[in-house]
Parts: C-alpha cells; sequence; structure tokens
C-alpha cells in the first residue's frame, strides 16, 4: 500500500488548483450581473411632448415590483425636483408604480431617473425624457448614478463560494455523520468543515456589502467609508442573507457539537446531530432559490421548490464526493470508509437523478424555447453546464460500477465485532443504518485509480458550480431571446426584403434588401416613420442614413421603439437609380431588458 498511498502535500494543492480554475471560469463567462426586468411602457412616453402637464409619471414593468425597493425621481431642464409624494403601486396591478407631480409644470423638457429591483433581486435602472410644450435644452446630467457593474462582476464569484461552502460544511457533515461517523475524528474532515463554513460566511457577508455598492452605485470603497449610503433597492434580498447569517450561527454550534464529541458520541447525541444536520442544510440551501431567477418566472413557487431539490442533490452528492476525496488518502480511515462506499454509491445514483429531472424542467423554464439556447449568452453558458454535468454523471457513472466491482460482503465476524462494540459503548458505528453486508476493501480504498477518479469528479465539479454562478447573473434566455421578423413586401414594380433581427425597445437595425425586376438595387437613402397602427404616423427618431451590412449585403437602416407593442413602420426606399418605393409592415414589438 506503501506505492499506493498520496503524499499529503499534493492534497492541498489539488484542491487549491480546482478553486483557482473554476473561479477562472466563473470570471470569465459572467461579466456585470445584469438586470432581468423589463420596463414595458411608460405614461408619459418616452420623447413623447405633450400639450399639458401630467399629474404623474407611471412606469409599467413586466413583472412584480415592490414600491418598497423602487425610487422615481423626475426633473426639470435644470434638475431641480419636479415629484411630489413616495412612490405607490398603481390599483389593480403588481407590475405598475407611479410618482405624482408638481402642479403648474412648466414648458420644457423633464427627466425621468427610474430604479427597481426585479422579482430575482437584481437592481434595475434606467432613464428617459419627455417635453411639455415643447423640448427644451437640458443643462448637465441626471445626479442619480446607475449601478457600479465592478461591484456587480464580483457578485457571481461570491455566489460561487457560498455554493462550494456549502458542499464543503454541510454537505461533507451530511456524509460523516450519516455514513461514516468515523471521519469526525479525522483532522482532514475538520479542516475542511471549517474552511466550508468561513466560506460561506464570507459569501453571505460579502454579498451584502456587495450587493449595496453595486445597486446604490456607489464606489467600492463605500463600504468602509460612507456604509449607510449603500441600500439593495430589494427586501428580499436582505431578508434571506439575514436568514442565512442567523443560520450559520446554528451552523457553526452544530459544528462544535459534532467535532467535540465526535464517533465518541451516545447514540442519542449521534442521532440528534443527525436530524439537526438534515435540518439545518434543508433551510440553509432554501435561502438561495428567492434571490435568484427561480423568483421571477410565471410558476415562481413550483420553480422555487425545484431549485431547491436541486441545490439538496448537488449538496448531498458533492459533500459526499468530497468526504470520500479527502478521506481515502488516510490509511486509518480506508476501512470506515470502505464501508461507506457501497451506501454512498446509492445516494450519489439517487442524487444524479433528482439533479438530472429538476434541472431539465428549471433550464426549460429559464430558455422557453430551441431558438434562445443557440441565440443568447445564457443558452450558451447552459450549454456548457448540460456538458459538465454530462461528464460528471458519466464519471460518477464510472465510479457506481467500479464501486459494484469491488465490493465484498462483510465477515460474519466482523459484523458481530462491530455490533458488540457498539452496544457496549451504545453508540454508533459507520456500519449502523448503512448497506451493513457490504463494504470496499481498505487497500482498495487507498488504490490510486480510485483517488484519481474522485479527485476528477472534484475538479468537473468545481467548473459545474462556477457555471451555475454565472448563470445567476446573466439574462435568463426567456427574456433576453427575442424571435426576429422579416417580410417581404412587392411594391411599385420592386421588392423589398425587411427583416429586423431583434424588435424590441429602444433602438435597433432593420435589414432592407431592394430588388427590381432587372435585379438587385443598391439603395442610396431611406427615410421612414412609425406609429401605432391606426393613429397618425410620426419620423422615424433615429435618422436612416444606411450603411450596408458587411454579412448580408442588406442596408442598415435604424429604428427606435418606444415601447412593446405592434407598431407600424413606413420607409421610403430610395435606389441609386429608379423611383422611390414605400413600404409598410407591422412589427410585434417586445420590451428590453434594462
Amino acid at each position: 500500500m506503501g506505492g499506493t498511498r498520496a503524499t499529503p502535500v499534493h492534497r492541498p494543492r489539488r484542491i487549491v488548483l480546482v478553486a483557482v480554475l473554476s473561479c477562472f471560469v466563473m470570471l470569465v463567462v459572467a461579466g456585470p450581473a445584469d438586470a432581468h426586468a423589463r420596463l414595458r411602457s411608460s405614461d408619459p412616453r418616452a420623447g413623447a411632448v405633450l400639450t399639458s402637464a401630467p399629474d404623474a409619471v407611471t412606469l409599467t414593468f413586466g413583472e412584480s415590483v415592490a414600491p418598497a425597493d423602487s425610487a422615481i425621481r423626475v426633473y426639470d431642464d435644470r434638475f431641480g425636483r419636479v415629484d411630489a409624494g413616495p412612490v405607490v403601486a398603481v390599483r389593480g396591478t403588481s407590475g405598475a408604480l407611479k410618482v405624482a407631480l408638481r402642479p403648474g409644470l412648466h414648458q420644457g423638457t423633464y427627466v425621468v431617473v427610474w430604479q427597481s429591483s426585479s422579482a430575482d433581486t437584481h437592481p434595475v435602472t434606467g432613464t428617459f425624457r419627455f417635453s411639455i410644450g415643447a423640448p427644451s435644452p437640458v443643462q448637465g446630467n441626471p445626479p442619480d448614478d446607475s449601478h457600479n457593474d465592478t461591484a456587480g462582476a464580483l457578485l457571481g464569484p461570491l455566489r460561487w463560494l457560498g455554493y462550494a461552502g456549502s458542499v464543503l460544511c454541510p454537505g461533507v457533515l451530511l456524509m460523516v455523520v450519516w455514513l461514516w461517523p468515523e471521519g469526525l475524528s479525522s483532522r482532514r474532515i475538520r479542516r475542511v468543515l471549517v474552511v466550508g463554513a468561513v466560506a460561506l460566511a464570507l459569501s453571505t457577508v460579502g454579498s451584502m456589502l456587495v450587493q449595496g455598492v453595486y445597486a446604490s452605485g456607489r464606489p467600492l470603497e463605500a463600504i468602509w467609508t460612507a456604509p449607510d449610503t449603500l441600500d439593495t433597492h430589494s427586501r428580499t434580498f436582505d431578508a434571506v442573507h439575514s436568514v442565512r447569517a442567523f443560520l450559520l450561527v446554528a451552523l457553526a454550534a452544530l459544528l462544535v457539537a459534532a467535532l467535540s464529541f465526535g464517533p465518541r458520541g451516545t447514540r442519542r447525541l449521534m442521532g440528534a446531530l443527525r436530524a439537526t444536520a438534515v435540518v439545518l442544510t434543508v433551510v440553509l440551501v432554501a435561502t438561495w432559490p428567492p434571490a435568484g431567477h427561480a423568483a421571477a418566472t410565471s410558476w415562481p413557487l413550483a420553480t422555487l421548490g425545484l431549485n431547491l431539490l436541486h441545490m439538496l442533490a448537488m449538496v448531498v452528492w458533492l459533500g459526499g464526493l468530497v468526504g470520500l476525496v479527502v478521506g481515502s488518502g488516510e490509511p486509518a480511515q480506508r476501512e470506515a470508509i470502505g464501508r461507506a462506499l457501497p451506501r454512498f454509491s446509492t445516494v450519489a445514483l439517487v442524487s444524479v437523478s433528482v439533479l438530472v429531472v429538476s434541472g431539465s424542467f428549471l433550464a426549460w423554464a429559464e430558455v422557453g424555447s430551441l431558438a434562445a439556447v443557440t441565440s443568447t449568452e445564457y443558452g450558451a453558458v447552459l450549454l456548457a453546464k448540460v456538458g459538465g454535468v454530462v461528464v460528471l454523471v458519466a464519471l460518477g457513472n464510472i465510479a457506481r460500477l467500479w464501486v459494484e466491482h469491488h465490493r465484498v460482503a462483510l465477515p460474519r465476524q466482523h459484523t458481530s465485532r462491530t455490533a458488540a462494540r457498539a452496544s457496549a459503548t451504545a453508540g454508533p458505528t459507520a456500519d449502523e443504518g448503512a448497506d451493513e453486508g457490504f463494504m470496499v476493501p481498505p487497500q482498495v480504498v487507498g488504490s490510486r485509480r480510485l483517488r484519481l477518479g474522485l479527485v476528477s469528479e472534484t475538479a468537473v465539479a468545481g467548473a459545474v458550480l462556477a457555471l451555475t454562478a454565472a448563470l445567476v447573473v446573466i439574462v435568463p434566455a426567456r427574456s433576453d431571446y427575442v424571435e426576429p421578423w422579416s417580410g417581404i413586401i412587392s411594391a411599385g414594380g420592386s421588392t423589398v426584403s425587411v427583416q429586423v433581427p431583434e424588435p424590441r425597445v429602444g433602438d435597433t437595425v432593420a435589414l432592407v434588401t431592394l430588388a427590381a425586376p432587372s435585379g438587385r438595387q443598391s439603395i442610396a437613402s431611406v427615410a421612414g416613420s412609425i406609429s401605432r397602427p391606426g393613429f397618425s404616423p410620426t419620423p422615424a427618431p433615429l435618422p436612416v442614413g444606411p450603411d450596408e451590412d458587411a454579412s448580408s449585403g442588406a442596408t442598415e437602416v435604424g429604428l427606435s421603439f418606444p415601447d412593446s407593442g405592434p407598431w407600424l413602420v413606413r420607409l421610403v426606399v430610395t435606389p441609386a437609380e429608379g423611383d422611390p418605393t414605400t413600404i409598410s409592415f407591422t412589427v410585434p414589438v417586445v420590451a428590453d431588458v434594462t
């Protein structure tokens, strides 16, 4: 066995390497946390010129927003405040907010600056202008800051740190108290449990501080220079992280009790430790889904429940895996690990099944269509995660078959001695509640092949956790994907082909191609207007100047849609030679991600 023993110095290096590589994946894939709510419309409309002063400004979002988590400020053209009163919800709606305006507003341009929190706790901000009577020059910029993208980029790695801590502390603790009580006396296991608890604490406190900087738009140094100015703009975020902080105190107490008594505890004490570990793990893991995409779907209760099952399966499986990696390197623990391996193989199979089923439903809820998978950043990261999970499941299945192949029946005499020892001490053993009839021989547990397989699984699991954390700070594909619009219109003997790749609120582009009976014609200029169907057209907000798209050869025509819904677009296309061609078409516009 001496030839197969791993050098103790190498194992911490492997663990550090897994952590560094996972953080690298996290930083590369996930940039600043993107906002996930949509501003669908406003009253007054962006860019509108009103004949009389409105009484209030109303914003309508694509999901529920709370007045307590929102701010709407309205300024005149010299940035004097003209809003009056608090932000309130529009009666009978869950996604509309309004703020009253002072009476007697003069003619000129007004700037609306708004800030809110989406259902998944991500801050959203935006600004637009409207005018009364006629537009006027606006002097200066809004005094309000948008969110701090540098701080936002840190939220993904902090979430990964929390996931890793959940695996290393409650996940490993569950594996030890249920399958491998002797592990409580292992110095390596004790270190892993403490490191996991510290990682969870750093993730919780760090996320609360960084979220405040991110949502408030303050610089990072505000954390220690002006903490009273920080606001997460999300009561949900504050609540779940506060609950998690209190649960970490309970987790620390549980660790102290478990590590103090270890495997020498009485049967009743070990039973209490096991039950407490299960309850505490479930409640602790339940604090993650409300601060993620699962809270912002059309069926929040269902997706929150599935997300909880998904994370619990991850914590149980990967926690057991890490415990095996650590324990297999200790010769004194290999016999106990050999008795735990067969049952963990069954636990891993159930956990993987729950992961795959729940993950499939959750992925579809966030994607919505196959086209969104290949057309969005979320879809690309999701495919990478699925690939990692496939590799992880394959490695786990190989390990399970390996365990089945090498397990042997426990000698009856060995079982009798174990039972007698348990009766004498009134304490649990590694066989209690486990698959007592089988074990993996200690020399097999210590084999280089098994440890290499376990370390490989751990490395892949770290990368999968990084991709999972990245998905939380990327706009879901169901929100980011916009179905392209296209049409072919014949007018005046010519054929005009129009494509709008992303018909969304705000600035977008239409690709226009003109063809006559003699062949394709180059376009000299395009003029246009947009309007609601049935209303008088107004000039297009963006001048059309046209530029040729290098990939398609079509002419790019800039358009800007004030809000969502059907918009009638009228274009006058003038070729380099010949008469202009006028076309009209209706584009279904969706709200943009703000």
